[in-house]
């Protein structure tokens, strides 16, 4: 039986893997981390999970509602990782 890659990329991340999904958990409780935010939509780019880095660009701007500043930074981000925010 042949393993999808995306199964494979998860097996090989290992340590990786937890540190990103922990720094997706402490971003729920400071969401105000704007390079944290960015940090992990890099991550989630580098791994191919599209669907994660389009969740995160959404809530990342979200926490940054009214702060132009951080949510171009967020933007520019976004544009230049070609993550289709959600």
């Amino acid at each position: 039986m042949e393993v999808p890659p995306k199964e494979i990329r998860r097996r090989d991340l290992g340590p990786r893997g937890s540190l990103i999904q922990g720094l997706a958990e402490r971003l729920q409780s400071e969401p105000k981390n704007l390079e944290g935010w960015l940090m992990l939509l890099r991550s989630y780019r580098v791994l191919g999970e599209e669907e994660k880095a389009a969740a995160a660009a959404g809530e990342a701007l979200a926490a940054f509602e009214g702060s132009p500043g951080q949510q171009e930074m967020i933007r520019a981000t976004i544009s230049e990782l070609g993550i289709r925010a959600e």
